[in-house]
């Protein structure tokens, strides 16, 4: 059975034809302020989304079938040792690291680095033993007392500041180290000697090609 049923919708009609017991629905052209109508039967994809489906389908199915490689094993020495051969660094679990620590150069072990800094040398005094032979005072019987006036000798025992070496730079026993000492104020005393500094090399060979040599011009006053 077939009936129609209209409608005014803003001053026009809409007319829509529905069918009882008809598997196909029959509408009429709709304005566009009409209302619109909508089918209940399924909507089928495309053939662009079949394809697609079915190749991710295919990547499942690949990947599924594809077997995993196993874990790598690894050694006791793995990570201790750089592809050179240097060792490694080996950090504990709760210790602090800076930011410098993860560098390169910074990860190889102290013993490997080519361009490491070179300990500090620590002297220490000379032994008995060894005074005989880094001692010239005692080796040649020299009395160090009576060259107070030799200020080119007591140079060698002062740092440029002026200040007296110690026996581990000297190199002289107790007794003698202190004869240099002693020698040293007198000299500083009788003014063959500075207090601040080491005595000016006047006549020496270096400082006459340093004043006379190329560059300098001085007045024969001021020489």
């Amino acid at each position: 059975m077939n009936f129609n049923s209209c409608q005014k919708l803003w001053g026009t009609s809409t007319c829509i034809s529905r069918s009882i017991g008809s598997a196909k629905n029959t509408t009429t052209p709709l304005n566009a302020y009409s209302r619109t109508h909508f089918s209940s039967q399924a909507t089928l994809h495309s053939e662009n989304e079949q394809n697609k489906m079915t190749l991710s389908r295919l990547v499942e199915k690949e990947v599924k079938a594809k077997p995993l490689n196993p874990l790598p094993t690894f050694g006791s020495q793995w990570g201790k040792y750089f592809s050179d051969g240097s060792r490694r660094l080996s950090f504990n679990p709760n210790q602090v690291l800076k930011p410098s620590d993860l560098q390169l150069e910074n990860l190889i072990h102290p013993a490997d680095r080519e361009s490491r800094k070179p300990r500090p040398v620590v002297r220490r005094p000379p032994t008995k033993d060894e005074v005989r032979l880094t001692d010239p005072f005692l080796y040649y019987n020299i009395n160090i007392l009576k060259e107070p006036y030799n200020p080119d000798l007591l140079a060698n025992f002062i740092t440029p500041l002026g200040r007296i070496k110690k026996r581990a730079l000297t190199g002289l026993s107790k007794g003698n180290q202190k004869k240099v000492s002693k020698a040293i104020r007198r000299a500083r005393c009788m003014g063959f000697l500075p207090y601040f500094g080491k005595p000016l090399e006047r006549y020496s060979e270096d400082h006459q090609q340093r004043r006379d040599g190329p560059g300098v011009d001085l007045p024969p006053f001021a020489r």
